[in-house]
């Protein structure tokens, strides 16, 4: 085998189990939030984001808001909505008068009581919905892809000698 595929394989192979790693912290971390404590919070502020959908070829528009919740007599706001959603509450929005009307009529528009699950250990982060969903698995997924494609090009490269 050539220097340069070494080289890529090794660079390949780092970012691999840099997925995995992160994969699994990631699937531990979402999974330990379904013991969060849940709580009520209410949405103060809301924002709609405009980003570039390069699938679309245009600009769409996301949902992003910010609640206050109490622990303890003491105050925290925060946006985060779950793990591997981060702050986009709902996205992909053709024009900014749909998310409007989309957020007015859902239970997030401003003043509306939520439920959040906040960390007990840290009353700073918390969620709006707690536990594992599709998207916490992809960095685990794309690693394992990564992993097995490393497979396949040791395999045929020892093949081909």
């Amino acid at each position: 085998m050539k220097k340069s595929a070494i080289i890529s394989l090794s660079i390949f192979s780092i970012i691999a189990l840099a997925l995995i790693s992160f994969g699994i912290y990631f699937i531990a971390s979402a999974e330990s939030s379904s013991n969060w404590i849940k709580t009520s919070a209410k949405v103060v502020s809301y924002n709609i984001v405009s980003t570039y959908s390069q699938r679309r070829i245009k600009s769409v528009y996301d949902i992003q808001i910010r609640y206050q919740y109490s622990v303890n007599n003491r105050t925290y706001t925060n946006q985060t909505i779950s793990f591997g959603k981060g702050k986009t509450l709902k996205g992909g929005f053709n024009d900014r008068e749909s998310a409007m009307q989309w957020l007015d009529a859902s239970k997030f528009s401003m003043h509306k009581i939520i439920d959040v699950y906040v960390d007990p250990e840290n009353p700073n982060k918390s969620l709006v919905y707690n536990g594992v969903n599709f998207i916490t698995y992809i960095p685990l997924m794309i690693g394992l892809v990564f992993l097995v494609l490393i497979v396949f090009a040791v395999k045929s490269s020892h093949n081909i000698n």
